[in-house]
């Protein structure tokens, strides 16, 4: 299965670049169309069928309250340690989503790994 990865702005372009040598598409919002809003990244995602990764807890209340439609969104809640911490942390969760892509909101935080179905 091939993941494709929306990173929203506040995603390290160093933790981008590490991705990407990973072998792992990402579409930086970042480098290709900064200042723009979250509905607008939820669209991009829609349009590239990939997962939102993202520090921001509103996409959270985008998905769950205001029924955005997305394939899915990983919600980092961890300590900003190091660069090689980061990718550490996102490079399990996408061994999850490689193993069941059920699971399409994901909070990873310092200590757990929370996932969740988007009921649509």
């Amino acid at each position: 299965m091939s993941i494709i990865i929306i990173a929203d702005e506040n995603i390290p372009l160093n933790v981008i670049y590490g991705l990407r040598q990973e072998g792992y598409e990402i579409y930086s919002i970042f480098e290709f169309t900064p200042g723009i809003s979250d509905i607008k990244i939820t669209e991009i995602a829609q349009n590239k069928k990939g997962y939102i990764l993202t520090y921001d807890k509103d996409f959270g209340e985008l998905v769950f309250k205001d029924k955005a439609v997305v394939l899915g969104v990983i919600l980092l809640r961890i300590k900003p340690i190091n660069i090689e911490y980061i990718l550490t942390k996102i490079k399990k969760v996408l061994e999850i989503i490689k193993s069941n892509s059920e699971y399409n909101f994901i909070v990873v935080d310092d200590d757990k790994v929370r996932l969740r179905i988007i009921k649509y």
